[in-house]
């Protein structure tokens, strides 16, 4: 293209002061086909989708503001057909706010059992990198196109920054970011995603207390009964005392006896059927589907008294190295550490991850700190950099 004049775009440095943004939590429910038992694609990806909208200057994402999502969510009319279920499974991304093994995240799982009775709770999440298998992000792209172009002022009722991008007038940085989130939440509320509604709202900041989040890990007793953790799945189910967790609501125990999910095994026939060892994993082994596994007298051999539900995913590393021969995350950005894990940004995400699943992760460890906020990981420098310049010929 010949081009003797410069086009000119709107200011793309997105960022205007410290934390001036807006936190989009997105939910979705996934309606299930009836009579699809045994079949994985009963599972949609379609169902209505909610939006909380916060401040990023005020408030944060958290397992005390997901639960409080969670709880508006069963109030809506566009869920009313979610709202009654005894079971609930949640698919969730790796972060710290939604990761299945913290304690916030158990503790508001374990709340929502109760307070709601459910039977069942499940919450897993998918292994490092690979968060964009999560459901809802098939809703991502619908929400994100009419987003293109768009600016959203932050000085609507008057500007509460001086020239350094300090807030000068607390009052007004909350209605400014007010007007802004309800512009962003009425752009998406008007979207029908298959068919389905869209319900977006800019929600103030909130000083209710939902009570603290950890107190329900107290009972040691009530825990080992009523829950299993492992790396990737989170399970918290009734038991069959009446006098400890009332009637069950469902026929969950026709399909778990035991109310528990048993652990998917690779199933392998030789001169008899046998359960190999995770060290011993083949690529043409198959894992069993559920039915299966529950209909076979066999144990997997393991140091547990109960076998962890991902007792073969916590060595997917050496599995996938030596069968698949994948090669190591590149990553772009590491940003915190904790024990053999690094909090680093691997394309798009940011996700923690396993020291040896990263490549050339030991030459950066020494040069990233051990912090407590994760920064903006986008180099917006390079964002505003315009593609075109003058023709001065």
């Amino acid at each position: 293209m010949h081009l003797e004049y410069r086009i000119r775009l709107p200011d793309h440095d997105w960022v205007i002061a410290e934390r001036h943004k807006l936190i989009p939590s997105v939910y979705g429910a996934m309606r299930i086909e009836k009579g699809g038992m045994g079949r994985a694609d009963a599972v949609t990806y379609s169902g209505p989708t909610y939006i909380a909208i916060r401040s990023g200057k005020h408030s944060s994402s958290t397992a005390k503001t997901h639960h409080s999502d969670f709880n508006r969510i069963l109030q809506l009319p566009e869920f009313a057909d979610f709202a009654s279920k005894p079971v609930v499974i949640f698919s969730v991304d790796g972060g710290p706010d939604e990761n299945p093994r913290y304690p916030k995240v158990i503790a508001s799982a374990i709340k929502k059992f109760k307070e709601l009775n459910l039977d069942a709770v499940f919450v897993a999440t998918n292994a490092p990198g690979r968060s964009a298998f999560n459901r809802v992000e098939r809703r991502m792209a619908p929400l994100s196109l009419p987003l293109s172009g768009l600016v959203l002022p932050h000085d609507t009722f008057g500007n509460h920054l001086d020239a350094k991008g300090k807030t000068t007038n607390s009052d007004l940085e909350l209605k400014n970011f007010a007007q802004a989130g309800k512009i962003l939440s009425e752009i998406w509320s008007s979207i029908i995603i298959d068919n389905e509604p869209v319900v977006a709202e800019y929600l103030p900041p909130d000083n209710d207390d939902v009570g603290e989040m950890t107190d329900v890990l107290n009972d040691q007793h009530w825990y080992t009964r009523h829950v299993q953790e492992s790396q990737y799945f989170l399970q918290i189910v009734k038991c069959t005392n009446k006098e400890c967790c009332g009637d069950i609501r469902s026929d969950i125990r026709k399909i778990l006896p035991q109310g528990f999910f048993p652990p998917p095994y690779p199933l392998r026939s030789e001169s008899s059927l046998i359960f190999p060892s995770p060290e011993d994993v083949k690529a043409s082994d198959h894992f069993a589907s559920l039915f299966v596994r529950q209909s076979l007298n066999m144990e997997v051999e393991a140091p547990f008294k109960i076998v962890p539900y991902d007792f073969y995913s916590q060595l997917h590393k050496k599995l996938h190295g030596r069968i698949s021969n994948i090669k190591k995350e590149k990553a772009l950005a590491i940003y915190s550490r904790r024990g053999k894990e690094v909090l680093c940004r691997i394309g798009a995400d940011v996700e923690w991850m396993d020291v040896d699943d990263v490549d050339d992760v030991y030459n950066q460890l020494e040069a990233a700190p051990i912090i407590r906020d994760v920064p903006v990981a986008d180099p917006l420098s390079e964002w505003v950099l315009s593609p075109w310049t003058e023709n001065l010929t």
